[in-house]
């Protein structure tokens, strides 16, 4: 009798934090399922934009491209409570406060 193989779960693998055209820190969350992988990122108006991706070769690059991130790095699941990744998304939005201040003080703005 030939054995039933279990159905592929898509499971969050993590997020690739940026900072986003507007200067603010923004976080797209990974999913995968077999060689899939999913990228969604919610904005601050509710709205969901998914993006899959069927071939990765650099999953932080395709979410830095298609959301318009600067400064992308990706952030595995069980590193994104600790002390270390933390510390990094505080640095990121330090960076992200300087860049507003910037931007909000050029002529024209």
């Amino acid at each position: 009798m030939a054995r039933k193989k279990k159905a592929a779960v898509e499971e969050y693998t993590g997020s690739v934090y940026g900072i986003d055209k507007d200067g603010n820190v923004a976080s797209v969350s990974i999913y995968r399922k077999g060689s899939n992988i999913r990228l969604s990122r919610m904005f601050g108006d509710g709205r969901m934009f998914p993006h899959s991706i069927t071939h990765p070769t650099s999953v932080v690059a395709e979410a830095a491209l298609v959301y318009e991130l600067t400064d992308p790095f990706e952030i595995n699941r069980i590193m994104e409570d600790s002390v270390g990744g933390k510390h990094e998304i505080a640095k990121l939005e330090e960076k992200a406060a300087k860049l507003r201040a910037e931007k909000g003080n050029k002529p024209g703005n």
